[in-house]
């Protein structure tokens, strides 16, 4: 298991199971275990926008893996995961929310304007 740096915010909704106590609880625990800071944060009532992004990569990549068929082994999950995230969305999917360009496309462009090579 990996453990996430410092500094890592778990962020969610306002689901009934995110703000019960139970729940806070094994966070809490879980942090403790993996020896990180991890900070809590909940959507406002009514304003799920801060969540639309998440919701629709996790619908697309649903849609776009695998054809919905479930993996042999938990190693090709991950393998497939990572050539859709690291091969495929980042560097060839167009995004409209991007003009059509790919997330690559404008990490390059927002590094050369600000000057890095």
């Amino acid at each position: 298991m990996v453990s996430p740096a410092p500094g890592l915010t778990l962020h969610h909704d306002q689901g009934s199971q995110y703000r019960s106590l139970q729940y806070r609880a094994k966070a809490a625990k879980a942090a403790k275990a993996a020896k990180a800071k991890i900070a809590l944060s909940m959507s406002r009532p009514g304003t799920p926008y801060d969540n639309a992004m998440i919701e629709s990569f996790y619908a697309n990549l649903k849609l776009e893996i695998n054809d919905g068929r479930p993996f042999p082994r938990r190693e090709a999950a991950r393998t497939a995961i990572f050539e859709y995230i690291e091969l495929f969305y980042s560097r060839n999917r167009l995004h409209s929310a991007l003009g059509y360009t790919t997330p690559l496309q404008i990490e390059k462009q927002h590094q050369q304007t600000r000057g890095v090579p």
